[in-house]
């Protein structure tokens, strides 16, 4: 779900409106640990009355713990914890979960689970812990004030938020917030307890289980970050993985080409793609593209002695023809010209994260492509807004974005290198692949130039375990990839299950093999075999945008096509977001409200949120990093918010509807391999 709001039982609670009812830090001690103290959920946090009914069995509760653990008598900081019941009344143990991040609200990470979306066991059998990380809402949540950053500071991000409470700011690491699980642990009065975490909760639970191996039970980590590469080496890894998923993606369109007409082959799609993402706001997309294939010559050259030779010269001299193409471009200009707002670029960047966005995007890219809707443009003075609004992020401050920042790079021991992160910048603006010349930066420092780490991450090890724990990984995740938990298993020992899907977080996808497995290891302590079944190749949608969606359709569900209500929004989604970014070139005070499109979730990503099913990062990585509910910090001016929030809307506007796939789809797949 988005990262500026938590959902209760389908409704929308702003992460804005809790924090005033969250404690500051005391200058109490903490040197007995006090027993926890549960209580309502709606009273502790000012909720809506009725949010959190009775039969959801949730309950929340604040420890005081200690700011500093090298200082245990010192000030002391509040640590939200949430509690899910056995439906039985009986827990079999204690089972501590983290959605990730760092910055993904933790304190709902089980809440509205067993309705089919969780396997019930979990919810009959175990209590259901979750501990909020310090600094977000119910713990203390970080204000960084943007007035305190120079604008010639190397990092704004950290001159806001350290200007404001250093010591605070500081205390945030994964060795703290594991040690902050220790704490409520101690103040539950439990010997030992159960974990499963996602993707940056991986790091989190290795870290605990290093920590306090006397103390770990069993242990599920899903979705795997490399210990060894916290933490540039990882979001190098993430962008390289995208980049190779986006050419899986373009395969995939091609070869339903019956349904699409985008292609037969990788590159003719990624041409048809690049045709229509080079007209955006901002400059032409450059990338280096797929290979060349037999279907790409002329049918005079195709079965001949000539035709792999001439696709070896079309295939060494592509990233050379790319980059004259991308230099010309910048040479000439171009993004100066450029004003379409179709979203593309960023949609299938973020399809990568997940292949059941792929035929949404196929859907879209052919919507554009046949001339079926004009693609919405914005005048000159509202382009230069937005191109100005991408360009800085000095102002764009709110607590998920500043807590992955602020976590990572208090940890990050990469030496920066400034002449390799100008030559990557360079790279990218002058014709190299935008994506490696990203990923190249990344490896140099650029995510914390100008940021100095406080810690060093821990060294994790499972020498101490008893039970060594599963590492489980879709093989095409782009997000952790696969490299990641080849690296945990090698540093934590256990036991690598594999599911040969894409998409990042295994558990809880409408997989029932992955899910009663993972209910199975916790409940009985049954070990999952080496590989688990995944979810089937995605099937094209219909490219019409009536009728029914086909029940026979291994994979999905029956009725209404949720896809073809999306697609039907598109125009007007896109239109909207044109819309404010012209609106944002009128005198501050005349500004247009935000359209209903913007201010309110669409309805199936509101029927996905009701349902607890988790957004594709498609969906919700432009939306958490552009939220418009800062947590404090100086005004901004009226018309550059305008901008920058129609720049958030356009990016977002088809790139948001390519998750209603993954959230409207209930994946059947044991239809598919069998009951």
């Amino acid at each position: 779900m988005d990262r500026g709001i938590v959902q209760v039982k389908g409704k929308i609670v702003s992460v804005a409106a809790m924090a005033g009812a969250t404690a500051v830090i005391s200058a109490g001690t903490a040197t007995a640990v006090q027993p926890i103290q549960w209580q309502s959920c709606e009273t502790l946090f000012n909720l809506e009355p009725g949010s959190v009914p009775e039969e959801q069995r949730l309950e929340c509760a604040i420890v005081d713990a200690p700011l500093d653990y090298d200082n245990p008598d010192g000030p002391t900081t509040p640590i939200a914890v949430s509690k899910v019941s056995p439906k039985s009344g009986q827990s079999k143990s204690a089972i501590f979960g983290n959605p990730g991040g760092p910055g993904d609200d933790a304190l709902m990470f089980w809440a509205n689970r067993d309705t089919g979306i969780a396997p019930t066991d979990l919810y009959n059998d175990h209590d259901l812990i979750a501990v909020q990380p310090r600094g977000l809402w119910g713990s203390n949540p970080i204000q960084c004030d943007p007035s305190l950053a120079s604008p010639f500071a190397l990092n704004p991000l950290h001159d806001a938020c350290y200007g404001t409470n250093g010591a605070y700011i500081e205390s945030m690491t994964t060795e703290n917030a594991a040690r902050d699980m220790d704490f409520v642990r101690q103040s539950m009065g439990l010997e030992t307890i159960d974990y499963y975490g996602v993707s940056y909760g991986t790091k989190l639970g290795a870290d605990y289980a290093t920590l306090y191996p006397e103390h770990t039970g069993k242990m599920m980590l899903d979705s795997n970050v490399g210990p060894d590469w916290a933490w540039s080496e990882q979001s190098a890894q993430t962008t390289e993985a995208q980049h190779a998923r986006m050419y899986d993606m373009f395969e995939w369109i091609a070869s339903n080409d019956e349904t699409y007409g985008l292609g037969d082959t990788p590159l003719k799609v990624f041409n048809r793609w690049k045709a229509i993402s080079d007209q955006e706001v901002g400059g032409p997309s450059n990338m280096i593209p797929p290979a060349a294939q037999e279907g790409d010559l002329p049918n005079e050259l195709r079965g001949t002695p000539v035709q792999q030779p001439a696709l070896d010269v079309i295939n060494t001299t592509a990233p050379g023809r790319a980059r004259l193409e991308g230099l010309w471009n910048a040479v000439t200009l171009r993004e100066l010209t450029n004003n379409a707002a179709s979203g593309m670029y960023d949609t299938a960047v973020g399809a990568s994260f997940n292949e059941t966005s792929w035929p949404m995007v196929a859907n879209i890219l052919s919507y554009y492509d046949k001339n079926q809707g004009e693609i919405p443009r914005v005048s000159p003075v509202a382009a230069q807004r937005i191109r100005n609004a991408k360009a800085s992020d000095n102002t764009q401050f709110n607590t998920q974005h500043d807590m992955f920042r602020i976590v990572t790079c208090n940890e990050d021991q990469t030496v920066q290198n400034p002449l390799a992160i100008g030559s990557a910048e360079l790279d990218a603006k002058t014709g190299g692949d935008r994506l490696l010349a990203q990923a190249a930066g990344q490896r140099a420092g650029s995510d914390c130039f100008g940021y100095q780490p406080v810690t060093e991450p821990i060294k994790v090890s499972g020498e101490g375990l008893e039970q060594k724990p599963i590492i489980l990984q879709n093989v095409h995740d782009a997000v952790t990839p696969m490299g990641g938990a080849e690296n945990m298993l090698e540093r934590m020992g256990g036991k690598l299950v594999t599911v040969d899907n894409g998409g990042h977080g295994a558990f809880r996808t409408g997989n029932k093999f992955i899910d009663d497995a993972v209910a199975d290891f916790f409940t009985n302590g049954t070990v999952p075999p080496d590989t688990l079944p995944g979810r089937p190749t995605p099937k094209p949608l219909p490219t019409t945008l009536e009728g029914e969606y086909p029940s026979n359709t291994v994979g999905y569900g029956e009725g209404e096509n949720p896809f073809a209500q999306a697609q039907r929004g598109i125009s007007q989604a896109v239109d909207a977001g044109a819309q404010a970014a012209q609106d944002a070139v009128e005198p501050a005070g005349q500004q247009a409200q935000p359209t209903e499109q913007q201010a309110q979730p669409t309805e199936q990503q509101a029927g996905a949120e009701q349902s607890g099913t988790e957004q594709d990062p498609a969906a919700t990585g432009q939306q958490a990093q552009n939220t418009t509910a800062n947590d404090g910090g100086a005004a901004e001016d009226p018309a550059e918010k305008a901008a920058r929030d129609a720049a958030a809307g356009i990016d977002q506007a088809v790139g948001a509807l390519t998750g209603t796939q993954q959230n409207g789809a209930q994946y059947t797949v044991d239809q598919y391999y069998g009951q």
